[in-house]
């Protein structure tokens, strides 16, 4: 038992470290429930699917609960990073205060909160990013039957989340860095692992699509690729793209950035710190030193190079782990580790707070949400009192300029109310889905003539009018 304890004290100590860190960050989430955009959908498998992640819908469907569970699904995922942080701090062979330090950083940078907000994926995000992460303490192993395993477990991960795609090189050229950045040149061991590494997950990619095809093919959903739509190579001039791109990561990640990316300019100046340090053992080490630091700085920003293209704070899936790696492998010029621990705490409880006011900024929008719509739902029972007693098709035509105060520059998704959106469809999911009003969604292609016609002369909401039914439905203005 003794034995016991000393071999997972360090390993529970990191898991401690991350696990308050993430409930700091997480906790006004984990006690405020959100419903913002796309969560609002009580059904997402077929529609996950289509998106080429039939991973998570399998999950969802026989082992968590569709579409969310208010404070499980974010509290599962938050156990799960929390572990991912202990796999990666082994996979990097941290030492303890520098794990402990690469941990809060990890759970603390905000980019994961951008796909957190999407809480219909939180469980499943979650356990694919411990799954990727242990699939690299495997391939570390070595052999054929490990390499399998790798290729059978990053199947999975890509299923539930394809922007994981490239953690598992990122995690190596990471590896690297933190060995040359301890005086070891390994640019043949890098390039062998880059190469293996790359050639392991393309095997996975091949599975995937393959299998992808045969679920959409079963339910008779189109072939066509999630990211496809993306790809802007051939769809706009090659220097148009490339130039793009270039300004997506330099602007949006490092200039004028998401909000609670702030930060991230460190992750160049630990790159900076390690470069430096490694010109004490001559050109060709620096040379090796830089190669691996440039590689360690686009890894984010890979799939944005691959399609052309910028693409949301959610999918830059290896913004943490690049951050905290750094910053863990770069303070480790500091001599007293108190320092690093003191710095790091600064770090994590700056990303904290950041997290905390994106969540709430949520929490202000759907109150927004929720005031509005139980208005219009009261006037609508007193204009027609028959809508009480069945499943009323009830039209959204328009979107309303709300003004939320504690919406953030750069926040993306965050505190964006369903009725600033636009779309009737969203508007009725969350009136029926939380139990306001048993009302039928309509399309804009459901909206016949005379309808069109009786929403033009129609006055605004909330003017006396702005409600009227038309042919058995009933249109809501909400703008001209």
């Amino acid at each position: 038992m003794k034995d016991f304890k000393q071999k997972y004290y360090e390993q529970f100590l990191i898991f401690l470290c991350a696990l308050f860190f993430s409930l700091i960050a997480y906790g006004f989430s984990l006690s405020n429930h959100t419903i913002s955009i796309d969560v609002d959908v009580m059904d997402n498998y077929l529609h996950t699917i289509d998106l080429g992640r039939w991973g998570h819908a399998i999950l969802k469907r026989f082992v968590f609960h569709e579409p969310w569970v208010p404070f499980f699904s974010l509290a599962f995922a938050l156990l799960c990073m929390s572990f991912s942080a202990v796999v990666i701090s082994k996979y990097l062979k941290l030492n303890i205060i520098n794990s402990l330090v690469f941990s809060s950083l990890f759970v603390t940078f905000p980019q994961m909160a951008y796909q957190l907000q999407f809480s219909n994926q939180a469980e499943t995000v979650g356990l694919a990013l411990l799954f990727c992460s242990a699939s690299l303490l495997i391939y570390s192993s070595g052999g054929i039957k490990n390499y399998a395993y790798f290729i059978l477990i990053n199947i999975f991960v890509i299923s539930v989340y394809q922007s994981f795609v490239f953690l598992p090189v990122t995690l190596v050229t990471l590896l690297h860095l933190k060995m040359v950045s301890d005086g070891k040149n390994t640019i043949n061991e890098w390039v062998k692992d880059s190469v293996t590494i790359s050639i392991l997950t393309t095997i996975s990619v091949c599975f995937y699509f393959l299998i992808s095809k045969q679920f959409k093919s079963y339910y008779h959903i189109n072939d066509v690729s999630y990211f496809s739509n993306l790809i802007a190579w051939g769809k706009i001039g090659f220097f148009d793209a490339a130039i793009g791109v270039f300004k997506f990561i330099i602007y949006q990640c490092y200039l004028v950035t998401w909000y609670g990316f702030n930060l991230y300019f460190l992750t160049a100046i630990a790159v900076a710190i390690i470069l430096i340090k490694s010109v004490k053992f001559g050109i060709k080490y620096f040379i090796t030193t830089a190669i691996i630091s440039f590689s360690v700085i686009i890894s984010p920003f890979i799939l944005n190079i691959l399609i052309g293209s910028g693409t949301p704070a959610r999918t830059l899936s290896q913004m943490p782990l690049v951050f905290a790696a750094t910053m863990s492998i770069g303070m480790q010029c500091f001599k007293k580790e108190e320092a690093k621990l003191f710095f790091a705490l600064l770090i994590s409880l700056s990303g904290c707070s950041y997290v905390n006011i994106l969540f709430y900024s949520d929490y202000i929008s759907e109150n927004q949400t929720k005031i509005i719509s139980e208005s219009i739902i009261y006037d609508m029972n007193h204009s027609y009192p028959e809508t009480t007693k069945s499943q009323t098709p009830v039209f959204f035509y328009g979107k309303l300029p709300l003004k939320n105060p504690w919406k953030p520059n750069g926040a993306d998704e965050f505190g964006i109310s369903f009725y600033e959106r636009g779309y009737s469809d969203r508007v009725g999911n969350y009136i029926k889905n939380t139990g306001m009003a048993d009302i039928l969604q309509v399309s804009p292609t459901d909206i016949n003539e005379n309808q069109k016609k009786q929403l033009v002369s129609m006055p605004v909401y909330p003017d006396k009018g702005y409600i009227k039914k038309v042919d058995d439905k009933v249109l809501v203005k909400l703008s001209e």
